[in-house]
């Protein structure tokens, strides 16, 4: 597994003992095991989306880029299938709680956001950590539409704006 599906894991199984140990003080009886149940099968389902996704991360790249899309299409909806099968176990089985299954699978999410934030993860749209306060990339790392005039021209021989129709440029 790579380092950050490790590192996924570990924050995973961080949550889990989180979960479980806030459902005992929650019950403070055996009444927490179907959530504790619950919870410990949904982790071991979202551990289980990681493997898969870095696993099909790793065969991809391998990939010529013909097959690539169908593989990709056919590894989300087996981990989507993974997900609706653990849930349905959930609902069916007497004493699996679907709320502790339901988080259990929620902590990929939240693995997920620990991990781009502990990591530092760059912004994915300029590529830099820098913003202006309100979330939004900052204006000045944007490319500007005026610095290329590759597109100057774009669409001027069906009829669209070419550059001497457009006093801006």
């Amino acid at each position: 597994m790579s380092d950050i599906a490790k590192r996924i894991t570990k924050i995973m199984g961080v949550l889990l003992l989180v979960l479980i140990a806030a459902s005992a003080l929650y019950y403070r009886s055996f009444a927490f095991l179907p959530f504790a149940l619950g919870a410990l099968l949904g982790v071991g389902v979202s551990i289980a989306k990681v493997w898969l996704l870095d696993r099909a991360v790793d065969r991809v790249m391998r990939m010529d880029k013909k097959n690539a899309g169908g593989y990709v299409y056919l590894q989300y909806l087996l981990r989507f299938l993974l997900t609706g099968l653990a849930l349905l176990l959930a609902v069916l089985v007497p004493f699996l709680s679907i709320w502790g299954m339901a988080a259990g699978v929620c902590t990929l999410q939240i693995a997920t956001f620990f991990t781009k934030k502990s990591s530092g993860a760059k912004d994915g749209v300029t590529g830099s950590t820098e913003s202006n306060g309100s979330g939004a990339a900052d204006s000045s790392m944007l490319p500007s539409v005026n610095d290329s005039n590759d597109h100057a021209e774009y669409g001027a021989e069906d009829g669209g704006i070419s550059s001497a129709d457009n006093p801006a440029q």
